[in-house]
């Protein structure tokens, strides 16, 4: 089980996750529902899918109340590290986290290897977390959020997709990505040029990659 630092529990969330996984010998990965820890009703995380047209992972229901569409247990494609149990077996089959990641991605990766191993990810909304989003990133347009999402999105893609997409999605990252993230930090009246900064530093750095992580 892994399980963010800034997260309040359920008292069953995790028996919930533990008697579906012992249902489905396919089943490989699970995750819970993920509130925001602030609007007690609204989703944060309800299983992530990998939009191959905006060439990144996109999240179910964030930011929507809570209703009957996001009670189904559903096969995603990745479920988020802030609350995510594995079975073993996976561990044995495919290797633990790549580090290279280091913030941010690691999670989708390890999903995506796992799915190509043959197992489920399945998102169990049943069980209910809630989570003080980002604390521990200093927020979304943070410097440091800001670096390692910019860089760990296109080495996802380098390491899980073929070099022809990569070139796509280097097009949409340099020509859709980094503008709406600047006009998101412009509107959100963060540190402007150090967060806008950190967007290219991170595609710099995985363009010469570079595995040295920075904005610690």
């Amino acid at each position: 089980m892994i399980l963010n630092n800034d997260t309040v529990v359920d008292n069953l969330f995790l028996n919930k996750m533990i008697d579906l996984a012992e249902s489905d010998t396919k089943i490989g990965i699970l995750g819970s529902k993920i509130y925001y820890f602030s609007d007690t009703d609204i989703i944060w995380f309800s299983g992530g899918r990998f939009n191959k047209f905006k060439g990144g992972m996109s999240v179910d229901g964030m930011g929507v109340k809570d209703n009957e569409r996001y009670n189904e247990v559903v096969d995603v494609d990745y479920i988020t590290g802030c609350s995510l149990l594995i079975k073993s077996e996976v561990l044995e089959k495919i290797g633990f986290f790549d580090e290279e990641y280091f913030n941010y991605a690691e999670d989708a990766d390890f999903c995506l290897r796992a799915k190509r191993s043959g197992y489920s990810v399945v998102f169990v909304p049943s069980s209910k977390v809630w989570h003080k989003v980002a604390r521990s990133m200093k927020g979304n347009f943070s410097p440091f959020y800001l670096y390692f999402q910019s860089k760990n999105r296109l080495l996802l893609i380098k390491k899980n997709f073929s070099k022809n997409y990569l070139i796509y999605s280097l097009f949409v990252h340099i020509f859709c990505y980094i503008p709406s993230k600047l006009l998101l930090i412009f509107l959100k009246n963060e540190k402007k040029l150090k967060s806008s900064f950190s967007l290219f530093l991170g595609t710099y750095d995985f363009l010469v990659q570079n595995k040295t992580p920075r904005f610690l």
